[in-house]
């Protein structure tokens, strides 16, 4: 069992991150002769940025530790008692890790902590790979985590992050909010719209809560049929639908979840004219006194 003391609001607490695998130079033998028989496997560790691929290659160094765990000392409650499933986590974590310096697999973890990769997220809603620990995860709430002295690359899930404190819950959240964008974006080409010119659309209103800011832009109610389901794939059909648009002619329905993404169309110089974009001084007519009579 490793152990690290932190300071949290002005009190000492123990911060655990507990294991049934004992750190000792045994441990450095397994890991030395695992790296040399599953050569190309750490190859895969260390150029690879696939979830897929990095969870199936993860699957062949768990398949080698199940094999050979008799090899390795664990830390037992009561003498003569069988390990029946190593530690995959803790093993993994030490295998991409520059364990030969190391005094502790606590320094082992702490090479990773921070250190989450950007993914481009094109997977389909029920891709699933795996964890490290093992667990099946789907591909869009898993993470690829890197070592900063090895550079190998490792697949977690959302709950081995938080639990062994790779991502503090604040940065997680900011992760969160990035990834599903990068979602939402992945699947705008269903509806013919070039991803990189998402950031040209806005927020304006909704059928319900947000009715009057839909109001404010249009001068009316919104007459769209209510959607079924976000761009994003969630549910929407008995829930609130929220607009977005890039030219007040075309319209996108979201979700309440990914509305927060887009700002709301300023109006602080005035409204413009819905054809001719120039200023409207006209407040009960989307187009312009000019572009109304012709």
């Amino acid at each position: 069992m490793e152990t690290e003391e932190k300071i949290l609001n002005e009190k000492s607490i123990i911060v655990k991150n507990v294991t049934n695998v004992k750190y000792n130079d045994k441990l450095k033998i397994f890991m030395r002769k695992m790296r040399k028989v599953l050569g190309y496997c750490f190859e895969i560790l260390n150029e690879n940025y696939d979830l897929h691929e990095l969870g199936d290659t993860q699957e062949i160094i768990r398949n080698y530790i199940e094999r050979n765990k008799n090899d390795i000392d664990f830390i037992v409650e009561k003498e003569n008692r069988p390990i029946y499933k190593p530690d995959f986590f803790a093993l993994l974590i030490v295998a991409g890790s520059d364990f030969e310096t190391n005094a502790s697999y606590n320094d082992c973890i702490l090479e990773y902590e921070g250190n989450v990769m950007e993914v481009e997220f094109d997977y389909d809603d029920d891709d699933q790979t795996k964890c490290i620990c093992g667990k099946d995860i789907k591909c869009k709430h898993g993470y690829i985590t890197y070592n900063s002295k090895t550079n190998f690359h490792l697949v977690l899930g959302c709950e081995c992050i938080r639990k062994n404190k790779i991502l503090t819950t604040w940065s997680m959240a900011l992760y969160e909010k990035r990834r599903s964008f990068n979602i939402f974006k992945n699947k705008l080409y269903m509806y013919g719209i070039n991803k990189d010119d998402i950031d040209e659309w806005f927020y304006c209103g909704g059928n319900k809560n947000g009715i009057n800011e839909f109001k404010k832009l249009y001068h009316e109610s919104p007459r769209f049929e209510c959607g079924n389901e976000c761009v994003c794939g969630r549910d929407i059909s008995d829930k609130e639908n929220y607009y977005i648009s890039k030219d007040n002619e075309n319209f996108l329905i979201i979700c309440k979840e990914c509305k927060k993404f887009f700002k709301k169309k300023s109006i602080e110089n005035g409204l413009k004219c819905h054809s001719c974009l120039k200023l409207n001084q006209n407040r009960h007519n989307i187009y312009c006194d000019h572009c109304s009579k012709g």
